[in-house]
């Protein structure tokens, strides 16, 4: 069941929330490059970890789930949410740094 479903409301579709995600987001991968997909220019940096980290079981859980019948999913932002796929890492921006010294109290 997709969060449109859910809530009832297709404006919570993958379809009608990608172009936010895609202004947010600013891919700093080379495994995803799908225009459709990701974003460039926006203020979040992401990337997958499998980049910068390594992790020994991995390959392993990659393995089980398989053999479970979950597929991988070597792109978690295909409008598919159905499978394992590898973390995300998100950076801090300058736009992301300037909001730390900010404070929202209720009146």
């Amino acid at each position: 069941m997709t969060c449109a479903e859910i809530v009832d409301d297709d404006s919570w579709s993958y379809d009608e929330l990608l172009p936010f995600i895609r202004r947010t987001e600013n891919d700093q991968s080379e495994e995803w490059k799908d225009e459709t997909q990701h974003g460039n220019d926006g203020t979040i940096s992401v990337s997958p970890i499998c980049r910068t980290r390594k992790f020994p079981l991995r390959e392993a859980l990659k393995q089980a789930w398989s053999e479970a019948g979950v597929p991988y999913k070597g792109d978690p932002n295909d409008g598919q949410p159905n499978g394992v796929t590898e973390a995300v890492e998100f950076g801090r921006t300058a736009f992301a740094n300037s909001l730390i010294n900010y404070s929202i109290s209720a009146a």
